[in-house]
């Protein structure tokens, strides 16, 4: 992954997905290809963001 192709993946990676443009998905995909446990924390942070969502 290039520098080119990191510009964005902080805020990506700070929104839920469902607010992702298919620009900014595939953008986080690669950046889990490269570092699988990002995944899992993005993944995590979802499901306790919708726990406290409910609440």
């Amino acid at each position: 992954m290039s520098g080119g192709q990191m510009k964005g993946v902080m805020w990506a990676f700070r929104k839920p997905w469902a607010a992702l443009t298919e620009e900014q998905q595939v953008m986080l995909l690669l950046l889990f290809q490269y570092a699988p446990i990002l995944r899992d924390v993005y993944v995590q942070r979802e499901v306790l963001t919708g726990i406290f969502e409910r609440r």
